[in-house]
């Protein structure tokens, strides 16, 4: 099967070899980029990043979502993406984002305080 992503056309096949942990985001960010949510939902952000060297505010949306995907309840579980380069790629993202920056972006929408680093 072929899924077109950001970075470009995968293809996936079954086979005996193993793949990655997170091999099954290929259908996912295929989906996500055909329906244009995480982009959608990045261009309609009530957090503003003014600074030229400020994430970019799809780099923050999709690390955010992509850490709950994969069950993770803690915002240092974000981690866990930083250490596979192809999920960046797949997904288009300048910056796989850390945790406190994660943390920054929630604590700047109404009623987003999180003290503790849960989610």
């Amino acid at each position: 099967m072929a899924f077109e992503t950001p970075a470009g056309l995968v293809f996936l096949e079954a086979g005996d070899e193993s793949t990655t942990p997170f091999g099954g985001f290929v259908p996912l960010v295929a989906f996500l980029n055909k329906t244009g949510f995480l982009h959608n939902l990045a261009e309609s952000s009530p957090v503003l990043r003014s600074s030229p060297n400020a994430n970019r505010i799809y780099d923050i949306i999709c690390s955010f979502f992509l850490t709950t995907f994969i069950d993770g309840s803690r915002f240092a579980h974000v981690n866990r993406l930083r250490e596979d380069p192809l999920l960046k790629e797949l997904f288009g993202l300048v910056k796989c984002i850390n945790k406190n920056l994660n943390k920054k972006a929630v604590n700047q929408c109404e009623g987003g305080e999180s003290t503790d680093g849960a989610l």
